[in-house]
């Protein structure tokens, strides 16, 4: 992950690491993060180290997350801001491209009510969100192709998503208390830990469209959160997501290309699933005469059964010892524990599955 304090906030990279390996527990997930304060991508191009970490392997994805402002300066008088960006998204873009990675873009969420900053742009969270948006999909049609489409992680949307349904009796939702504003920290831009869990579950659901459990199947979920915030917080990710993979159409290319890669049939002369060439050599072509014995099968089965009981107990007991070592290792690394007491027992989210996913835009 690429970006500022928004995923510094509550270990947001491990959060991912934890719900990817759930989802995928036969492989060994690596997650990390570069982030500087209040950093933009005009900055981000400037850093070597930067460079070098994306290059020195394939990973496979790179989130980044532009400062959160820029994204909506399309139209305003800051617009050479956001054309400065765009051209800096190109460079860290051609980075990942060159380690044969993919890039992924993680839109951010507005300021609970006005931003202080920019009143006149940005007076409240509805309109800001709105351009926040816009400015993500100007940037994902500038770097993507057919053959390589750049999905958005919609983790904004996710956050408008609960400002709309959180107060169904006519509450302001930005007043204090409510759901939604339970979602930041107190200076109401930056994310709590709710808002940084249902961060990832948005950034799960967009990576994993295809071969890994949905979002709301995962048990993951930061110490001392109740299950029932952790699933409405789940299903609200997972509709978000759904939505707009549909609405939007390079997403939507996303989840194409890769629902035809998981279905793709192993073809002769490729490398097998478990990476073992095919053997294609006639069958005549063995030396070895076949054998006449009789009772050659049964010897055989007598022979390989008990090896294979064997291997599948020495298997059992390795993945054992190697999930004992994994909780060994991530041993201190939980997410900071939320400034807001009481944020897990106030949070009252409606089930998403009680009412009809509204539209977005």
């Amino acid at each position: 992950m690429v970006g500022n304090s928004f995923i510094d906030m509550n270990q947001l990279e491990f959060m991912v690491e934890q719900m990817v390996q759930e989802g995928d527990p036969h492989k060994q997930i690596y997650a990390m993060r570069f982030d500087q304060g209040s950093s933009r991508f005009a900055e981000h191009v400037k850093e070597s180290a930067l460079q070098q970490m994306i290059l020195e392997r394939t990973w496979d994805w790179v989130l980044l997350q532009e400062q959160s402002e820029i994204p909506a300066f399309g139209g305003t008088f800051y617009e050479p801001t956001l054309d400065l960006s765009l051209q800096s998204l190109e460079t860290l873009d051609a980075w990942i491209r060159e380690a044969h990675s993919e890039t992924v873009l993680l839109m951010t969420w507005a300021r609970v009510g006005m931003d202080p900053y920019y009143p006149d742009l940005f007076p409240n969270f509805e309109q800001m969100q709105h351009k926040v948006q816009e400015g993500y999909e100007r940037m994902q049609q500038s770097i993507s192709t057919p053959e390589r489409p750049v999905p958005i992680v919609p983790a904004g949307l996710a956050f408008q998503y609960i400002h709309d349904h959180c107060c169904p009796n006519g509450q302001d939702p930005v007043a204090n208390g409510t759901d939604f504003v339970a979602l930041y920290d107190p200076d109401t831009i930056h994310p709590s830990v709710l808002g940084s869990f249902l961060v990832a579950c948005t950034i799960y659901a967009t990576l994993t469209p295809v071969g890994y459990p949905a979002v709301t199947h995962l048990r993951y979920a930061p110490p001392g959160m109740k299950t029932g915030v952790q699933h409405r917080l789940q299903e609200a990710a997972q509709a978000v997501v759904l939505q707009y993979n549909q609405q939007n159409s390079i997403n939507r290319d996303y989840v194409e290309m890769k629902r035809a890669a998981h279905k793709k049939p192993y073809q002769p002369g490729e490398e097998s699933p478990n990476n073992e060439k095919e053997d294609t050599a006639p069958a005549s072509s063995s030396t070895r005469p076949p054998s006449t014995t009789s009772n050659s099968p049964k010897r055989i089965l007598t022979v390989v059964l008990p090896v294979v009981g064997v291997v599948f107990v020495a298997m059992n007991m390795w993945m054992w010892f190697q999930q004992k070592r994994q909780l060994a290792n991530y041993a201190g690394r939980q997410p900071v524990p939320s400034s807001q007491d009481d944020i897990y027992d106030d949070l009252q989210l409606r089930d998403s599955s009680s009412f009809e996913l509204p539209e977005i835009r």
